[in-house]
Parts: C-alpha cells; structure tokens; sequence
C-alpha cells in the first residue's frame, strides 16, 4: 500500500495501473507517480506507450505542468499576462502543444527571462534539463519565493537548491536530462514540498511575530466573550487538576488563611464550573502535571513534553521555582497539529468587514472546479448574515467557522450553534453552482498572566495563598494546516513558607551601625568585593 492523494491505494489494483505490463521492473514510488500523473490529466497514455525513461521537451512539460497546475489545489497564482503578451517566434507548431506553450507562458512558469520579461523563443523542441525544470516547478509551487535577485547567481540556481531541500530533486545537478518518468516522480514529491515549505514559513513568521497584548485572552469557557477575545483550554484543565489536589469542588480566595473574609471573583467562578475536562480531548493531544517547585518537578515536565510534543516550554522558565518543598505547581501543555486533505486556493487579499482592512483569505468559488469543497460542510444556514461550516481535516480536528450569533460567552455560541444544527434541515453539502467560501489567515501569540485573580490571597482558607497564574495560546490556520500550541500554569505556596526564610548576604549588601535610640546611624559599609573585607 502507498499513499496518493492522502488515501491508500493498492497498486495492484488502482484502476491506472490495469494496463500494466508484467515486465515493467520499477519502484512501487515509480508506480504511484505513474497513477498520480494519469488521474491528473497529466500523461494520457498507459503504460505500455508512456515512454517513462523518454526525453521531453519543452513544448510537451508545458502541457504536462498546465494540467498539474489545473488539477493541484495547492499550487500558486493566477493569470498574470494576456495571450497576446505570450506570442513566441517559434509558438506555431502542430496539435494542441501551441495551447499550452501560451498558457505557461500566462501562468508565469515558462517562457520568460530572469527579469520576468517574456523571451522572444519558446524554442518548444529543445529538450529540458534538470535546470529549467526545476525552476518551471519551483514558479508553480512557490510563486515567485526563489526567482534569482542576485548578480552572482544564475537563474535557476536558488530554484534547483529549494526543491533539492525540499526532498523533490535526489540529485541537483543542473545539466542532467530530464526524463518523462523523473518529472512524474518529482510531481508526485511535490506535494509534500508545499507542506514542508510551508511550515518552515509558518516557523519563521511565527518567530517574528510579538506576543499579542490587544486580544482579550478569557481563562474560562464560560467568561464573557469580547471583541477579539481568545480561549484555550490548558488553564482550565491546570485549575481543574489543582481542585483535585485540594479535594475542594471550587477554588475560592480569601483575604487570610483559616478566618480570612471570601473575595468575591468572577472568573473564579467560571472556572469552578468546569465546564471543560481533559474528557474533551484525546490523551495524544495534551499534557498535564502537578508537583513541588523543585528541580525534579521542572526536569520531569520539561523531558514529557519534549518526548510527546517534542516541544520546549515557554512558561516553565516563568515559574519561581525557589520556593522548593513549599510551592506547588499545576502545569498543562496543549499541541494539536492538522491539515487539509486538499489544500485551499490562495486568494490573496481582500477586504475584511467593513473596517477599511485588508486580509489574507483561503477560499473556493462557485462554479469552479475544486477538490477542497469536498472538505466543507454546512452546519447551518439562516441567512447571509447568520451561518455556520465545518472544516474536515485528515486528523478528524473539525474547524467550525460561525457567524452572526451573538451570545454571552463561547459557551453559549457553542450551545446556540448546536441548536441551530438540530433545527437546520436545508442541504448539508456545498452545491458547485450556487456555494462559495472564503476563510481569512490566521496567525496569533498570547501570553497572559490573568490579573484578574488575586494574587497573595489565601486558598479556600488553606494554608496556601496564590503566587501566579499564566497562560500562551500560539493559533495558526491557512489554507494547508493549523496548529495550535498553549501552556498553563497555576503556582501557590504554603502560607507557613513566609517563616522559613533564608537571610543570607552572600551577594553584594549595605550594613549600618546606629545607637537604639538615635535616629541616624554613625556608620554605613557597602559590601560589593568581599576580598577587600576578608584581608586573608
């Protein structure tokens, strides 16, 4: 079995194999892209006249990567030059092959210079080389990402070296000969490339991006929900699991431990409610863990989040960890990582409500041809204003996009939009004609530490008071993936801790000597370099 469009197949038995001779002696890899290209429109031919080890020419990759860029969802760009800009000299030649060379040429992918201008030949017989070949499938997978800007490079230089990192060329040399076969089995790793090239974008973008302060980060499902307000669920689950350690059924604070008077809080409250559980997710997706802030503590979460997410903690290094036996912390961290069987089409831009702005959109049109609406259901429909779809991703993570209900909190749009799932009797599946979608990018860091909460207020009259509570929330989604990635932790220590206290001035200090009863000192030594003060 091997993968082709996300699915396994048996190449015994794919349908685009049945013509297959006894004696074709190639690889079951060689044999998928031999499907992947005849499912696509990309070779019609079966395999017995296929020419697999055959040279190409330039005239005959127009057509093939023509129909590629057709049948691929995730490929990049639109028409971006009329017909009559891509007249060649030598464009006149026999069958359908003419089509195409002026197709490519609008595409952007063949028949232009290094300055983007259109060349004056195509020359459509002269065979391809690893070089021009390389670069025609890096225009078509990554726009123009590594079209060559510097002087001491030649045009195909940066094309060649990012399908090579990419996994999609074995061997860069640029004077090779391209064969039929080879170009099938770098199309087929192609869509692979599209992943890798874009999470290594998503990394970098992610890295250089600040933590937001402007998004209303909510602690509790069932807070208040604001305009661009943001919620996970690793707080509640480290309030939950620090509940259980106290065997309490609420959290409550108090303004000193065992006769202090109750601190009205509400979003401890909501919290208390628990209306989210670990129960909600699968054990691969999170992790949680309670302990003493020691070493040990902090050196075991930190090794089971790396082994199981293969993450490091932005929050751990946060905690004041000196408290040792006396502090106790609650941890939880979140990873769920999902992509779209069949990628969306990349919009671009457009406006984005009706605030004058701008935004990046994945989307499908009506009347269009696109694998992607396969992934889309309709989970309600009242009007234009007032609707809801589903996102199905090979993970089974559903992304539920929803409009124009307005409710008091998450909890409560959740609550509404399962109501108005039960009483949507309308057609679930997006109908080609009449249904189109369009789903901004969305890229966000958080980092919160919920002031809300009154830190240095006692526990349910405990002897424990709270030291810090803080949450991440890193989200992204386009038009191939999401991800989510969030941690939490919820820190307190032992009222009895404030009396086990270290007074050691073994850093830089300051020593005054005054009589008892006067009101200034008469001597004052600032120590800084204690070899000055220890004559040994």
């Amino acid at each position: 079995m091997m993968k082709l469009f996300g699915e396994d197949i048996d190449l015994k038995t794919e349908k685009c194999l049945t013509q297959t001779t006894s004696d074709w002696n190639v690889s079951d890899e060689e044999k998928a892209a031999y499907c992947y290209a005849y499912m696509r429109g990309i070779t019609t031919q079966d395999i017995e006249h296929v020419n697999w080890n055959g040279k190409i020419s330039r005239a005959e990759l127009a057509k093939m990567l023509v129909n590629y860029r057709n049948t691929a969802d995730f490929v990049r760009g639109g028409i971006r030059r009329s017909a009559e800009e891509c007249t060649f000299k030598d464009g006149k030649i026999w069958g359908d092959l003419e089509e195409y060379i002026v197709r490519s040429c609008q595409y952007g992918l063949m028949g232009q210079n290094g300055t983007g201008g259109v060349n004056e030949y195509f020359n459509p017989y002269q065979n391809v080389s690893r070089a021009e070949f390389s670069t025609v499938l890096s225009r078509v997978l990554f726009g123009d990402t590594f079209n060559q800007t510097e002087e001491n490079k030649t045009y195909y230089e940066k094309h060649l070296e990012a399908l090579h990192h990419y996994e999609v060329i074995n061997t860069p040399d640029a004077t090779i000969q391209e064969k039929r076969g080879w170009i099938m089995l770098m199309l087929l790793r192609a869509e692979n490339a599209i992943q890798k090239f874009e999470n290594e974008k998503y990394l970098a973008e992610k890295e250089a991006i600040p933590f937001s302060d402007e998004l209303k980060v909510l602690a509790s499902f069932d807070d208040s929900v604001e305009e661009n307000s943001i919620w996970c669920g690793t707080f509640q689950l480290v309030w939950n699991r620090m509940m259980e350690f106290f065997n309490l059924d609420k959290i409550e604070f108090v303004t000193t431990p065992k006769d202090g008077e109750l601190i009205e809080n509400e979003l401890a409250d909501n919290l208390n409610k628990k209306t989210f559980t670990k129960e909600y997710l699968s054990e691969s997706g999170y992790y949680v863990d309670f302990g003493k802030t020691i070493q040990e503590t902090k050196t075991r979460m930190e090794n089971a989040i790396k082994e199981r997410f293969n993450e490091t903690s932005k929050v751990l290094d946060s905690i004041d960890w000196s408290w040792g036996e006396a502090g106790l912390v609650s941890y939880a961290m979140l990873k769920k990582q999902f992509s779209f069987e069949k990628p969306f089409e990349d919009l671009h831009t457009g406006n984005f409500w009706d605030n004058n702005q701008t935004a990046i959109y994945f989307w499908f049109e009506r009347n269009k041809t696109a694998e992607s609406r396969n992934q889309v259901e309709v989970l309600f429909y009242d009007d234009p204003t007032c609707f809801a779809v589903k996102l199905k991703t090979k993970e089974k993570e559903d992304v539920i996009l929803v409009r124009g209900i307005e409710e008091e909190s998450f909890y409560d749009i959740y609550q509404k939009l399962q109501e108005k799932i039960t009483f949507f009797t309308w057609e679930k599946t997006i109908d080609f004609s009449s249904d189109s979608l369009k789903v901004p990018n969305l890229m966000v860091k958080t980092k919160t530490s919920f002031d809300e909460l009154p830190k240095g207020s006692s526990i349910s009259w405990t002897d424990y008071f709270l030291l810090d509570a803080a949450q991440t929330i890193d989200f992204y989604l386009d038009r191939f993936w999401g991800k989510v990635l969030s941690e939490a932790d919820l820190n307190v220590a032992s009222a009895a801790a404030h009396f086990i206290r270290d007074f050691y001035f073994d850093q830089e200090f300051v020593l005054f000597l005054k009589e008892q009863d006067k009101e200034l000192p008469y001597l004052a030594v600032k120590v800084s370099d204690i070899d000055l003060f220890q004559r040994k």
